[in-house]
């Protein structure tokens, strides 16, 4: 075989292997993105609307109580350390227990997460007043003030 055949023939075949290797990183970072991505767009989604649910039912009646649970569960699920450790709390407190946790401050909590996760500041959430129809001032701005 002559040298000229056999460098062309060697050239070939690396830059076929190269190619591939390439194409099969590029592959396999593409495919983690995509999957980052659809994490990140489930876990924004149940936070935001466990974060309406809870906004809107600060009280929860009977009938909501099934749904108030798939959204604690959901927080649980989706949520940061931090929110999931809040979720705890509360829980630990409607059941009874002493402990110092709020609505309030677990919504803060979650609103932050996802601005975050958006890729938003995060927001002093200490002013934020949710009106309420015959309120003038939103039971979580009296919460967080105790």
């Amino acid at each position: 075989m002559n040298a000229a055949v056999l460098t062309a023939l060697i050239a070939l075949v690396s830059s076929v292997v190269g190619g591939a290797i390439v194409a099969a990183v590029n592959h396999h970072y593409s495919v983690k993105e995509d999957l980052h991505a659809r994490r990140l767009d489930l876990s924004v989604d149940r936070l935001s609307e466990a974060y309406m649910f809870m906004l809107l039912n600060l009280t929860i009646d009977k009938d909501k109580h099934r749904e108030y649970q798939i959204h604690l569960a959901n927080i649980q699920l989706f949520g940061s350390p931090t929110t999931v450790s809040l979720t705890n709390n509360l829980m630990r407190r409607q059941a009874g227990e002493p402990v110092d946790v709020t609505t309030g401050a677990l919504l803060s909590d979650i609103l932050n997460s996802i601005r975050n996760d958006l890729g938003l500041d995060r927001i002093d959430t200490a002013d934020l007043v949710r009106l309420n129809l015959g309120d003038e001032v939103d039971l979580l701005k009296r919460e967080s003030s105790k």
